[in-house]
């Protein structure tokens, strides 16, 4: 089974190199591939839609992509990206619920896509598919309305597809600045992400010696 493990980034974020060598270093540890998605300008929408562009073309080369934006990062260098592959059972994508921490969300049926496991095979294909054409085809609002991609996802790409094939699992499990495998650090300021970052970076690399 190959896995990749993607992440994309815009500029100088500060935070960035150390979410980067946390996540390499755990990919090197489990040997799956790490790849960043090269930024690329999009003017036709906003250059979040490059997260659904980058994965879909790279997906033909793996088993499964994991992709994680450019605040999240791997909390347990111990465990390996099996068990949240399983909970994926037989759907195409796994998101997590769109929640901050444990005290608020945003929603807890809606998926945020800061981090998601999507699977090689004809109907995840499809998913990316309907996903990067769905501001063409249904509603040219998320082509640029925050959140574009993810509210696209949530409310033009899900309802064309059963449950079975894009599944929304509880947050903990891949997403929110308390996540228990993934932590996203989602809504935090730059300065607080670099903080918190330095921190776990210094904890994992020791941990992984």
């Amino acid at each position: 089974m190959k896995i990749i493990v993607t992440t994309l980034a815009f500029g100088d974020i500060p935070y960035f190199s150390l979410s980067q060598r946390i996540n390499s270093t755990y990919c090197r540890i489990h040997d799956y591939d790490f790849k960043l998605i090269p930024p690329s300008e999009i003017t036709d929408r906003s250059r979040l839609w490059r997260k659904v562009s980058g994965v879909a073309a790279i997906l033909a080369e793996a088993d499964f992509v994991l992709f994680l934006d450019a605040d999240a990062y791997f909390v347990d260098f111990g465990e390996s990206l099996n068990p949240l592959i399983q909970r994926m059972g037989d759907a195409a994508l796994l998101f997590g619920s769109d929640r901050r921490d444990k005290t608020f969300a945003w929603s807890d049926r809606n998926a945020n896509t800061g981090v998601f496991v999507v699977r090689n095979s004809k109907q995840g294909f499809r998913v990316f598919e309907e996903w990067w054409n769905a501001p063409i085809r249904y509603d040219s609002r998320w082509l640029w309305m925050w959140p574009p991609e993810q509210a696209a996802l949530n409310y033009v790409v899900r309802p064309l597809f059963p449950e079975c094939v894009i599944k929304v699992i509880p947050y903990f499990y891949m997403n929110g600045s308390d996540g228990t495998f993934i932590r996203h650090l989602m809504g935090m300021p730059n300065d607080q992400r670099v903080q918190v970052l330095k921190s776990e970076l210094e904890r994992l690399v020791s941990q992984a010696k």
